[in-house]
């Protein structure tokens, strides 16, 4: 069975293995989360900037980051100028989801985790009966 090997020659990211786990999200949204977590407190973030630096459009971006923030994993507010014209948007991210509704709060079974990941590794094996018939 193939593995992966990790080699860590310096700077890495520590992302929760819930968030990784949560099987509602899409791999261009977790790799857009994993971004921006890799990111400082006090980076700006701009869906333009994001998508002339990597291979995905503005659409693409912005459909992730909305995705995140209806799993709960982002809230994004908006920001007024003095004059009280609306501005940029701020940002947090949550390695949890946060939702308004408890009931949709995903939890964590490390049980179920530990089986699935158990499962995966070492799948059943097949049996086959082979009837030879003369």
């Amino acid at each position: 069975m193939p593995k992966v090997k990790k080699v860590r020659a310096r700077g890495f990211t520590q992302v929760d293995n819930r968030v990784i786990g949560d099987k509602r999200m899409s791999l261009k949204a977790l790799g857009l989360f994993t971004y921006m977590w890799s990111k400082p407190d006090d980076w700006e973030f701009y869906v333009s900037v994001i998508s002339n630096d990597f291979k995905d459009g503005r659409d693409s971006v912005r459909s992730a980051i909305n995705e995140l923030i209806n799993l709960g994993y982002v809230k994004r507010t908006r920001k007024h100028k003095e004059n009280g014209q609306l501005a940029a948007y701020d940002y947090i991210l949550f390695d949890e989801p946060k939702t308004e509704k408890p009931s949709q709060a995903v939890t964590y079974d490390a049980k179920a985790c530990a089986r699935e990941n158990l499962r995966r590794r070492n799948p059943p094996l097949l049996i086959l009966t082979v009837l030879i018939l003369t």
